[in-house]
C-alpha cells in the first residue's frame, strides 16, 4: 500500500481496509476524504506514479456509509477505546527574533512539517504522549526537541533564544 508508514492517518485499520474494498491506497482515501470535507489537500510527491495516484484521488467515490465511518474515527487512537483517550492540548510558540519551522516526528523518524511559525506566532496541536516535535530555526537549522508526556492534558512549549521554556499547564 502507498502512503508514509507510522501516519495515524494511512495505517488505521478502517481506512486500511476502506483503501482495499475501493482497491485504492490509504494515502488516496485520506486525500478523498480532505477534498470531501473543503479542506485543500495539497500532499507531496516527487515521484511520477504518486503524484499520479494523488490525483486519481479525486476520482475516487466515498459512499455515505464510508464518510460516516471515517467521521467515527475523530480522535481514535488504534488499540485503545475512544473513552480512554488521552490526547494532549501541546501550544508551541516562537519567541526568537526569527522565524522557525515546527516538524512532528514519526515513528521512523521522519519529519513532517507542521506549520512555519513568524516571530510571536503560536499554534495549538492536539497531539498523543510519546509523540515528539522538532522546532528549527530556517536561518541556521539550530534546533529543540519536545516530547509530549501523559502526565498533562495542556502543554505550552515556548522556543526562546538558547534554550526551552516548558509548562505544564
Amino acid at each position: 500500500r502507498a502512503g508514509i508508514e507510522g501516519l495515524p492517518a494511512l495505517t488505521h485499520p478502517n481506512i486500511q481496509d476502506m483503501a482495499q474494498s475501493h482497491n485504492v491506497s490509504s494515502s488516496q482515501v485520506v486525500i478523498r476524504w480532505m477534498t470531501a470535507l473543503g479542506v485543500s489537500a495539497i500532499p507531496a510527491s516527487t515521484k511520477i506514479q504518486h503524484q499520479k495516484m494523488n490525483l486519481d484521488a479525486l476520482e475516487l467515490e466515498l459512499t455515505p456509509r464510508d464518510l460516516r465511518n471515517l467521521a467515527e474515527l475523530n480522535g481514535f487512537v488504534p488499540g485503545r477505546p475512544k473513552e480512554e483517550d488521552n490526547s494532549v492540548n501541546a501550544l508551541f510558540s516562537n519567541k526568537l527574533e526569527e522565524g522557525l519551522e515546527l516538524y512532528w516526528v514519526g515513528v521512523d523518524g521522519q519529519e513532517v512539517l507542521q506549520k512555519e511559525l513568524e516571530v510571536g506566532e503560536s499554534i495549538r496541536i492536539n497531539t498523543w504522549p510519546g509523540h515528539v516535535f522538532i522546532a528549527r530555526k530556517i536561518h541556521n537549522g539550530e534546533e529543540w526537541k519536545f516530547e509530549i508526556l501523559e502526565e498533562h492534558r495542556e502543554q505550552a512549549f515556548d522556543v526562546v533564544a538558547t534554550t526551552t521554556s516548558r509548562d505544564d499547564l
